[in-house]
C-alpha cells in the first residue's frame, strides 16, 4: 500500500494514457505529486485536502480524472482494499535538474536545454572508427560524410539502419556467428568456398561480384552513368563524383542490402528482383517526398530514371 502511494504521478512509465506517461503542470505547481496526493484520508479517490482546497475549473477536473484513469487498476484495487496510508513528504529535489552549472525547476526544463547539455559534454570517439582505419588506410574520405551519407541519399530508415551497422562493424555475418556458435559455419551463404566477412559476402563473392557487373551495367543503359565501384565505394559510398551523386549513392546502398537480404533468406541475388525492389523504394520516396513538401528534390535526384520508372 505505502508503495503505491508514494509512486510519483508525472513521467511515470506505469501511468499511461494512450499509451504514454503524463506530465500536466498546474496539479504539479499545486503539489500534487503522488498518487497518494489524489486520495482522501477516508480512502476517496479525488477527495484529497489537495485537491479540495484548490478551485479547478471543469476543465481541469475532467483532466484530473482522467490522471486517475491513467493509474494501474491493480493499484487502484489496493488503495481502496487497504487501510489508508498517508504519502512520505516529498523531495523537492527530485524534481531539479543541474543544467550548464544551474539548478532548474523539472516544469521549467525544455527538451533544447536537455540537448543542449548533451552537445557540450565531451565526446568519445566510437571504437569502430579506429578500427576501420586500421583496416581501411586508404580510406580518406571526411568522416562527416560518411556518417551523413544515408541520410542525404534515402529516406529509408532501414536502408539508414543498415549503413549505421556498417560504420558500427555491427553487421552479423557467418564468420562472426560462427565464433559466437550460433551457425554451424563460417563459409559464405551463397558460394558456400570462403568465410564470410563482411567484405567477402558484399563485393568479394563470385556471387555479388557478378550482381554488380549486371547492376552497373543496367545504371550505364538506363540512366547513361559510368560507373566503377570498388570495395571501398560500395561499404562506404562513392565520393568521387561530379553528378549524379545521390542517386548513384542511394543505389549502391540498396543493393548491398539486398545482397544481405538475400543473404538472409538463403536465395541468389537478381538483379530482375532489385529492379523490383528499386520500383518499390521509388514510390515510397515519392510518397514521403509528397509528405515532407519536398518533391522538387525528389524528381530531381531520380531525373535519369524517370523514363524507366514511369
Amino acid at each position: 500500500m505505502k508503495a503505491v502511494m508514494n509512486q510519483i504521478i508525472w513521467n511515470n512509465k506505469y501511468i499511461l494514457s494512450e499509451g504514454k506517461s503524463i506530465f500536466q503542470s498546474v496539479f504539479y505547481n499545486l503539489g500534487i505529486l503522488k498518487v497518494g496526493d489524489l486520495v482522501s484520508r477516508q480512502g476517496v479517490f479525488l477527495k484529497s485536502d489537495k485537491i479540495l482546497n484548490s478551485s479547478f475549473s471543469p476543465c481541469y477536473s475532467f483532466s484530473l480524472m482522467g490522471v486517475l484513469d491513467a493509474i494501474p487498476k491493480e493499484w487502484r484495487s489496493i488503495i481502496k482494499t487497504n487501510p489508508y496510508c498517508a504519502p512520505s513528504p516529498m523531495d523537492q529535489t527530485c524534481f531539479e535538474l543541474i543544467i550548464a552549472g544551474k539548478v532548474i525547476d523539472l516544469a521549467n526544463v525544455t527538451s533544447k536545454l536537455v540537448y543542449n547539455e548533451f552537445r557540450s559534454l565531451k565526446q568519445t570517439p566510437a571504437t569502430a572508427k579506429a578500427k576501420i582505419l586500421n583496416k581501411y588506410p586508404d580510406l580518406a574520405t571526411d568522416w562527416k560524410k560518411l556518417y551523413s551519407l544515408a541520410f542525404e541519399t534515402t529516406l529509408d530508415t532501414k536502408l539508414r539502419e543498415f549503413q549505421y551497422k556498417i560504420l558500427n562493424l555491427i553487421i552479423f555475418t557467418n564468420k562472426k556467428l560462427h565464433r559466437f556458435k550460433m551457425v554451424d559455419s563460417p563459409l559464405c551463404a551463397f558460394c558456400n568456398a570462403e568465410e564470410e566477412s563482411l567484405e567477402h559476402l558484399l563485393y568479394f563473392c563470385k556471387t555479388s561480384s557478378f550482381f554488380w557487373k549486371e547492376l552497373l551495367s543496367w545504371i550505364a543503359v538506363e540512366a547513361n552513368i559510368v560507373l566503377n565501384a570498388s570495395l571501398l565505394d560500395i561499404l562506404f559510398g562513392k565520393f568521387d563524383l561530379e553528378k549524379d551523386f545521390l542517386l548513384v549513392n542511394h543505389i549502391l546502398l540498396l543493393g548491398k542490402y539486398f545482397i544481405y537480404k538475400c543473404k538472409l533468406s538463403q536465395v541468389i541475388p537478381s538483379l530482375l528482383v532489385f529492379k523490383a525492389k528499386s520500383k518499390a523504394t521509388y514510390k515510397i520516396d515519392l510518397y514521403i517526398a509528397k509528405e515532407k513538401g519536398i518533391l522538387l528534390n525528389h524528381y530531381k535526384k531520380w531525373d535519369n530514371f524517370l523514363s524507366w520508372l514511369s
